[in-house]
């Protein structure tokens, strides 16, 4: 989605309080969590103006959020049909909204000192009838993937509604950011929903994070982008000039070949997008296929959000990557399709070796070392099966 893009380099890719969803207009949206990475705390803030949508992201003082509008942030948004903003429930609010947010927080809660959950009712992008550009998706392509057109929601709010899950840490890597939506059609949906495509999340950065990079899951590297309209199958990072801070989204449920046989499908992955001001944005998009999209039905999506200097998010890449492979690839370490002591016994025996990359079989992410980082893995997939 494009959230008022003037040039757009595209690549695809959940809070806390008291249990107040019987007194949904007293609910304060203003939260904080934080967890220790590096020598410094994460600290992720929502705020009230938002509706619970992630407002700040600081790492050793730096901010990662550009939230200048209700359209930035660190947020999740939709939209059904290939209609652009012009049916787009956006976390944050619409994007005529000022100092208070047309969304409404139905329930905001800090699960622990690191994590919180948020259910919500989002507002509209456009207000209906609204003449927007970013609307209605051209198939051809022939004059960019917009054709404009006015906003076919006949509210404000809509009756959709988004629960979200923010954990910092995952799998005993600290610098990884887990984030999960849940998404429930309304009972009376007021279009037909054929498919949606899902930021999940969008993530809004400041100019100065304007040093482009792709994570490449074969080599393991860092490489320059190759895109379409900025969009691609791979993660894409952004960071400072001298790789001091950098920030990635990576979802398992993107597949490495991309998403196919879809409308829109050239056009999801993981995305870039250039704004106003060097405002720069990562998001994780994709299409969500919908013949189980009936009214009620709710639909749970994951995605990781990592930070650090780019050395660091490439290592957690990697390490992503590692997890979320077949059990037999990530810690079958004696290839009887059972992850177990056996191959935690192999794993220790070779522990603080150092090798070429993949030298052992105990080298699980391979990067030539065997260390924690293997060791997260096999424990993570421990007892699974093949």
């Amino acid at each position: 989605m494009m959230k008022s893009v003037v040039a757009v380099l595209f690549l695809l890719v959940v809070a806390f309080g008291v249990p107040s969803w019987c007194l949904a207009a007293g609910v304060n949206g203003d939260s904080q969590i934080a967890g220790m990475f590096d020598g410094s705390p994460i600290v992720i803030k929502t705020t009230n103006r938002l509706a619970g949508a992630i407002d700040s992201l600081v790492w050793k003082g730096k901010e990662f959020v550009d939230s200048t509008d209700h359209g930035r942030q660190i947020q999740t948004a939709w939209t059904v049909n290939g209609h652009g903003q012009c049916y787009n429930p956006t976390e944050a609010g619409s994007h005529l909204d000022g100092p208070t947010s047309s969304s409404i927080l139905l329930d905001i809660r800090k699960t622990s000192e690191v994590s919180y959950y948020t259910k919500s009712k989002p507002a509209f992008w456009d207000p209906p009838e609204f003449q927007d550009p970013g609307c209605n998706f051209d198939v051809n392509g022939t004059n960019g993937p917009w054709l404009g057109g006015k906003a076919i929601n006949k509210t404000v709010v809509s009756d959709w509604i988004l629960e979200k899950w923010v954990t910092i840490g995952y799998a005993g890597i600290p610098n990884i950011i887990k984030y999960i939506s849940r998404i429930t059609v309304p009972i009376n949906p007021d279009v037909e929903i054929d498919y949606i495509i899902l930021d999940q999340p969008s993530v809004h950065m400041p100019g100065e994070f304007n040093k482009w990079e792709q994570y490449n899951p074969q080599s393991k590297l860092l490489i320059p982008p190759n895109t379409f309209y900025g969009l691609s199958n791979r993660p894409h990072v952004l960071s400072t000039p001298d790789g001091n801070f950098a920030l990635s989204v990576y979802s398992p449920e993107i597949p490495e070949q991309g998403m196919e046989n879809l409308p829109q499908y050239p056009y999801l992955g993981y995305q870039v997008i250039l704004l106003p001001l060097q405002n720069l944005s990562v998001n994780g998009e994709r299409i969500a296929k919908t013949e189980s999209f009936t009214p009620g039905s709710t639909h749970t999506y994951v995605s990781y959000i990592i930070i650090g200097n780019t050395e660091q998010v490439r290592q957690s890449l990697q390490l992503l990557y590692a997890l979320n492979l077949p059990a037999t690839m990530s810690g079958d370490l004696n290839n009887d399709k059972t992850i177990n002591i056996h191959d935690y016994n192999i794993l220790v025996v070779s522990f603080g070796t150092t090798g070429t990359p993949g030298w052992i079989v105990a080298d699980i992410n391979p990067d030539g070392k065997i260390d924690i980082f293997d060791y997260n893995i096999l424990v993570y997939n421990f007892k699974a099966t093949q």
